[in-house]
């Protein structure tokens, strides 16, 4: 007799499986009655309940009878080694619910597994008040802060918020508990592991200017972005960005102008703002090598009892040196204040309009460099420290707005304006930024002697 024989004899006897007497369950047959009890291989694969007892039974050369409603939706991790018949299958049938249960003549009958019975209470038991607990599963936003170091969603690639497991690009998310992990001291730091990415191309820069290579092509002017809008790179300085204001940093690789409109073909660098929401008290300390000292508070929470406002400060305080020094010994020193203020209106759950600003104020000195002529670099330094200064001023006022149409749709937009001495005053969805230098170097276009 085999399975298929069996099954057909239960479509026209339906009925008489529940006449079948029980016999016992498999841990308690007695041993005089387990057939076949020698072990034998046995190799079923996971998968659907169905074909793994069909494969069994006929490995096993077993009569195996079930009805079709007892193993629907139902799978099995599959059984491999040397078992006894009993064994291999309560290893089949573990976590469905069924077991066998032997016939007389010898097969198996899969029976839905008896509810355990309650032990009864004690003579002097007591019943405790019942203790309900109520929450929501933590749900990762495209903006805000990660559950954990690995990103679910983002909405740098296609603007939505989109699950990354359905982004058709590369995409790494660094997120802000990664960034503390490794104490990123600029962005270059933050993707400095991220695959394609090559950072600090020329050595050591005290400047905390972003010398960054995505698939071999510049990132550091034209892959410059800021909650999706474009940071441009002015030369002979770089637009900085303070990392501490971040709540995550995120990396594109590949073409992307369809998106965004300027990118090099190696990708865009996308840093993703802290936004007011939740509640945060926090004040950070450091003190490192080189004499780096750095103060910085991160704070945030509704304001007053009205629960449509909410706000965000963010705020570092800088001063350290490099570990280089100029000709004469003198240090090379690096101070920085940054400040970032924010407000959130939310009415409701799928309306929000959020106003930002930011200033930040750097000042470095220049780096000098060895003295090299006809490609032979000799061991004389160059600079003055009374006269290569950095000092670079950067300030930027804006607005999000974001309101759901319905379930599908939903209407984003962000704008962003500063102010530059080469360009004037700029709006729309641009950023500019204020900067003055003062380098040995010979001045060019936008520079101040």
């Amino acid at each position: 007799m085999r399975p298929v024989a069996h099954a057909v004899s239960m479509a026209v006897c339906g009925l008489a499986l529940l006449a079948v007497p029980p016999g016992a369950a498999l841990a308690q047959a007695p041993a005089g009655q387990q057939a076949q009890a020698a072990r034998q291989n046995y190799n079923v694969p996971a998968g659907p309940l169905v074909p793994a007892l069909r494969s069994f039974a006929s490995a096993a050369n077993l009569p195996l009878t079930f009805v079709a409603d007892q193993t629907e939706g139902k799978r099995t991790a599959g059984v491999r080694g040397q078992f006894t018949q009993q064994e291999a299958l309560a290893a089949l049938l573990g976590g469905t619910g069924l077991q066998a249960v032997r016939l007389d003549n010898g097969g198996y009958v899969l029976r839905s597994q008896p509810a355990p019975a309650e032990p009864a209470p004690a003579a002097d038991a007591r019943t405790l008040p019942t203790v309900r607990v109520t929450a929501e599963a933590e749900r990762e936003t495209a903006t805000g802060p990660l559950l954990g170091y690995a990103a679910r969603i983002s909405a740098t690639a296609t603007k939505t918020d989109t699950p990354l497991i359905e982004v058709p690009q590369s995409i790494s998310v660094i997120g802000r508990a990664e960034m503390d992990a490794r104490g990123a001291q600029d962005v270059m730091d933050a993707v400095r592991y991220t695959p394609g990415v090559t950072t600090s191309t020329y050595g050591p820069d005290n400047r905390s200017w972003e010398y960054i290579l995505l698939r071999g092509f510049e990132a550091g002017v034209t892959g410059i972005y800021r909650d999706g809008l474009g940071q441009p790179g002015f030369l002979p300085t770089y637009y900085l960005t303070e990392p501490y204001a971040l709540e995550r940093v995120e990396v594109l690789r590949g073409p992307a102008s369809m998106v965004f409109g300027k990118a090099d073909a190696g990708g865009i660098v996308n840093r993703v703002s802290k936004e007011p929401g939740e509640r945060v008290r926090e004040i950070e300390v450091q003190y490192g090598s080189f004499q780096r000292k750095q103060l910085a508070f991160d704070l945030g929470d509704k304001i007053g009892g009205n629960t449509d406002l909410s706000y965000r400060l963010i705020g570092v305080g800088l001063d350290g040196n490099d570990q280089d020094r100029y000709p004469d010994g003198r240090k090379l020193n690096h101070t920085r204040s940054y400040i970032a203020p924010s407000v959130r209106w939310q009415p409701n759950a799928s309306t929000s309009l959020t106003v930002f600003g930011e200033y930040l104020r750097n000042n470095t000195a220049e780096d000098p460099y060895y003295f090299a002529q006809n490609y032979v670099q000799y061991p004389i330094k160059m600079g003055d420290h009374s006269f290569g200064q950095l000092k670079q001023t950067s300030s930027a006022v804006g607005y999000r707005f974001e309101t759901a149409l319905n379930d599908s749709w939903t209407l984003r937009q962000t704008s962003a304006t500063a102010r530059s001495p080469w360009t004037g005053a700029s709006s729309g969805s641009t950023r500019s930024a204020k900067t003055s230098t003062r380098s040995p170097a010979s001045p060019g276009p936008g520079t101040t002697p």
